[in-house]
Formats: structure tokens, sequence, C-alpha cells
């Protein structure tokens, strides 16, 4: 994942009204991108960051911002696709449900009369607590996590999946971990020194039919009957 689709270099930053704002927290959040080469437009009004950034296969639009009196900083990340066909979009939004129940934090969300595609994450910050350990690790779970869903997205909307598997080939490391046999109960060993001594086989029933003659009772009292067999007339 690189820094920038638009590269490193000169920073996009809208520098109106900062030298006004005395916002700590705001300040934090700029001075993390700027230290980090990041190309990024900086909001004092709305107290946002919006970059473009390069995932694993797309370019994502960014936007970092802190809301309720700078005690939640938020991160939304904007899909470069968009569920156009109406059709479509109920499996693209079953998709990111099934996606969304396996999630810790954050969620995914389609906008069900445009079909846009947005993953977003927010964490709680208390005072003046924000550093760059808080930025960095929400910002690259969300860009993780968006990554992650994204072939999922893909293989629903143009080669045909079901949301149940495309969500589950998304999600094959996470389902290969929990296959893995526990190392706190280990299988046990087998002892080359001592032979495994192998249970006599019982001997086998014989399953075919008894003849006539081996049924008791059946010509006993029939007169005809003579040694086993039928008399003839």
């Amino acid at each position: 994942m690189t820094r920038s689709a638009l590269g490193l270099g000169t920073m996009g930053v809208n520098h109106a009204g900062m030298s006004q704002s005395n916002d700590h927290a705001f300040q934090t959040l700029v001075a993390h991108f700027e230290a980090n080469d990041f190309r990024f437009h900086a909001d004092p009004d709305s107290k946002a960051v919006q970059l473009f950034i390069t995932g694993d296969a797309v370019v994502y639009n960014c936007r970092v911002q802190l809301t309720h009196d700078d005690e939640l900083i938020q991160v939304r990340i904007h899909y470069p696709v968009v569920a156009r066909d109406p059709k479509i979009r109920p499996y693209v939004a079953e998709a990111l449900a099934r996606a969304n129940n396996g999630l810790s934090i954050g969620s995914f969300d389609i906008d069900m009369d445009t079909g846009d595609l947005n993953f977003h994450l927010g964490q709680v910050i208390r005072g003046n607590s924000l550093d760059d350990k808080i930025i960095s690790g929400v910002f690259s779970a969300g860009l993780a996590t968006a990554d992650r869903y994204f072939p999922a997205i893909m293989r629903v909307m143009f080669a045909g999946h079901t949301p149940a598997d495309a969500v589950y080939l998304s999600e094959l490391d996470v389902h290969a971990e929990a296959a893995e046999p526990s190392e706190e109960t280990p299988a046990p060993a087998a002892n080359p020194s001592k032979p495994v001594a192998k249970k006599p086989r019982a001997p086998r029933k014989d399953r075919r039919s008894k003849t006539t003659s081996e049924l008791p009772g059946l010509f006993d009292d029939n007169p005809d009957r003579k040694g086993g067999k039928l008399r003839r007339r």
C-alpha cells in the first residue's frame, strides 16, 4: 500500500484559518500526515483531512475527521466503484452485511439509491490523548479492512459469485487459522517401540439364507414329508 495516489512530495494542504486555530487535536492530526509525507487537503472548519491513497488494487478516497468536540476520530474510506445496477445492489448489500458480521470494529455501508460503497471506522479519544499511534492505528485498520473485502465486492458485482462464497474467499486466512489444531492439546505421538496390539477379528457369520430343510417345524405336521423331503404322489 503506497502512501498517496498522487505520489510523495509537497503537501496539498489548505492552511486557511489554521494560524488562528489553537485546536491541539486537529494540529496533531495534520502534523501526523505531514510527518509521513502524505499529499492531503486539510479543512480546519470541519476538522478533517482528505486524501487519496493507493491500496492493493484500487485508489481510495479517504477522509479522516475529528467530531464530537474532538472526542471521536472517524475514518471514512470511499470505494472507487459503484453498484449502478439496482438489481445487483441487494446482493452487494448482503455481501457487506456478511463482512460486517465478522468485524470487531468498523462497518461497511451502501447507498441503496446510488450504489456508493464505503467503509467507516471510528475510535473514541479523551482529552489530549490523540497521538500518532492512535491516528496510524485507526487509519491503517480501515485501509486493511477495505483492501481485504474489495475482492469480495468485485466477485459479487462482476463474477457472479454468491455473497456467501465471495466473503468466504476474502476470509480464507481466518478460516484456515480456525481449522488448525490447537498447540495446547497436541495429538498423542505414536510410540514406535511399542507395537499396537490388534483386536482379534470376530468370526464371520454365515449370511446365507437357510434351506427349507434347516427351518425347524416347517413340515412337522405335513404327512407327505419324509426325511426332510416332500413325497411324490
